[in-house]
């Protein structure tokens, strides 16, 4: 599945890497720019990670969103 990579502005990418294999891309570069496949063209593109905001397949969270939410979590008082 296609996933959207949102960056910083409106500036957004289609790639044909679904979520789980930009997460795993995102981990390996460690901050470098990390190349993933422009769902149209079938090109390597190069992203900035610093640039990107979150990702999400279509219909779906992004990873990042989803991370974002359960460390954000409080802890339960019961």
């Amino acid at each position: 599945m296609a996933t959207i990579i949102h960056f910083v502005g409106r500036d957004q990418l289609m790639v044909r890497e679904d979520e789980e294999e930009v997460q795993e891309a995102f981990e390996r570069g460690g901050g470098r720019p990390i190349g993933l496949t422009h769902h149209r063209s079938g090109n390597r593109v190069f992203v900035n990670p610093s640039l990107i905001t979150h990702w999400a397949g279509r219909g779906s969270r992004s990873s990042i969103e989803r991370r974002q939410s359960e460390e954000m979590r409080l802890p339960s008082l019961r």
